[in-house]
């Protein structure tokens, strides 16, 4: 979950509201596949390993919600990120891609690790790769200041420009954030991260960032501009406005598709739902506003135990586990083989050989049936223990985030053209 903390409270106040219809921005449909373009722009993800974690749980609780009561938050300190290769002036960079959030930042030459309380450490500690250099096609803007922070711990600091990059050879001119300063432990062995989200989950403000962004619409000065998709939407370069995510356990697999579907999805069927709308992050605007991708889910099942009560969740690649409804998740946790169990110090934990669950979504009228076997985080914890990819959503305050566990069943259509995702099952040859 790396969207910036200030979304986590407005999200959750929306979520709920009674203004917003059930139906969102027209009525839910399936649709065909003949509706979105087939696009050939298809870029390989790369599946990063996670950089050894040091985070203190107090630290974590803190900076999230608290609100939280228990350790449900461990699944924070598993990484599994996926990063695509990206030109930046005239470097080529591994970077993070991530739809719970929309800025594109790389770390910069000289750039000062921190630890997570702003003191001074070896830059070997944020495991970053290559570090960017200016190049002559960067143009400053000097009155903006980058300051990018995750609910996972995670804080950038640094300055802001104008730069020639390239993604997938679509060629653009792009606001980006160069950090000079901060903690990173999110993922090992990138430069920096492109997200997807809507302008509103900017992390650029003009002159000095908040000094609270847990506070939502604090900022009175946030830059509002388009992230690399949408410029490149507004370059006219894409044939459609839409992309496509599709995440695998192998090392191999997983692909980000710019301006369309895969041809393999062709004749795919779709589950459509809209996407919701949050209130603006800016201080002083009630107005509503795309921000993340929250969508509505209509009933979830448990080994065929059903609850029909719908609820928003937002569609995040940067996070690495589901977390919903309490009761719900500890319904998931006892149906392992054998059941699981709740432990203080790492939430909700499994055997690492248990069998998952039977666990069923509803979205659009169509029921989707998650992979048990992405339903336990791979790494151990202690031995023979690992910790359940189902927790509760006390940790975060009642927030309902569906990462990697939930996305890798699917193939996810991000349709910011129509204000729309669609879903449909991935072919058996993915796993």
């Amino acid at each position: 979950m790396h969207y910036p903390l200030f979304s986590l409270v407005t999200i959750l106040a929306v979520s709920s509201a009674a203004s917003i219809p059930s139906s969102g921005h027209g009525s839910i449909l399936k649709r065909g596949a003949d509706l979105f373009s087939v696009s050939s722009n298809t870029l390989p993800l790369k599946q990063l390993a996670g950089s050894p974690s040091s985070r203190r749980r107090s630290h974590l609780n803190r900076r999230t919600s608290k609100s939280s009561g228990n350790a449900s938050l461990a699944f924070l300190q598993e990484s599994e990120e996926f990063a695509v290769e990206a030109v930046v002036g005239k470097q080529t960079f591994l970077l993070m891609v991530d739809t719970g959030s929309s800025e594109m930042w790389v770390a910069g030459a000289g750039f000062q690790c921190e630890d997570t309380k702003g003191n001074n450490v070896s830059l070997s500690q944020c495991h970053l790769a290559n570090l960017y250099s200016r190049s002559s096609t960067f143009e400053p803007v000097p009155t903006e200041t980058l300051f990018t922070s995750y609910a996972a711990n995670d804080a950038l600091f640094g300055y802001v420009g104008n730069e020639l990059v390239s993604l997938g050879g679509i060629e653009v001119i792009q606001k980006i954030g160069v950090a000079t300063h901060g903690f990173w432990e999110l993922a090992s062995g990138v430069s920096g991260m492109v997200g997807l989200a809507f302008p509103s989950a900017s992390g650029i403000f003009d002159g000095a960032a908040p000094t609270d962004l847990t506070i939502p619409g604090n900022s009175t000065n946030l830059v509002i501009h388009n992230p690399l998709f949408f410029n490149m939407i507004a370059s006219g370069q894409l044939p459609s406005n839409v992309f496509t995510m599709i995440l695998d356990r192998s090392a191999i697999g997983s692909s980000l598709t710019l301006g369309g579907i895969p041809a393999e999805y062709a004749r795919a069927k779709f589950a459509t739902t809209a996407i919701f709308p949050t209130l603006s992050p800016i201080k002083g605007e009630e107005t509503m506003t795309n921000y993340l991708y929250n969508f509505e889910v209509s009933g979830v099942s448990v080994e065929g135990k059903k609850n029909t009560t719908s609820f928003h969740a937002i569609a995040d690649s940067g996070a690495k586990a589901i977390v919903m409804d309490s009761a719900v998740a500890l319904a998931a946790l006892k149906a392992f083989s054998p059941p699981g169990q709740v432990s203080k110090e790492y939430g909700f934990i499994v055997n690492c050989s248990a069998a998952g669950p039977q666990l069923d979504f509803t979205i659009g009228g169509t029921t989707f049936t998650l992979d048990p076997a992405d339903l336990i985080l791979s790494t151990p914890v202690e031995e023979g223990i690992c910790v359940s990819a189902i927790q509760p959503n006390d940790g975060l305050g009642g927030l309902n985030l569906f990462g990697n566990p939930f996305l890798r069943s699917l193939v996810t259509v991000y349709d910011v053209g129509s204000n729309r995702m669609h879903f449909t099952a991935k072919h058996k040859t993915s796993k």
